[in-house]
């Protein structure tokens, strides 16, 4: 119980929720050309997929 007060008191969670969604900010700051790259790529697909599954007969 002692550790769950002491965690809540320094707000524990708040605060490496705050510092990894930082980290992962920035992360995808530098790969952003990459992760467009490849949110086209299954933008594409899904299209495709979509396209498929539309037609007649399915």
């Amino acid at each position: 119980m002692a550790d769950v007060r002491c965690k809540r008191e320094v707000r524990l969670v708040d605060v490496w929720a705050g510092v990894e969604a930082a980290y992962q900010e920035r992360a995808i700051a530098r790969n952003r050309p990459a992760l467009d790259g490849e949110r086209k790529a299954r933008d594409a697909r899904l299209k495709k997929a979509a396209e498929v599954l539309a037609r007649p007969g399915r």
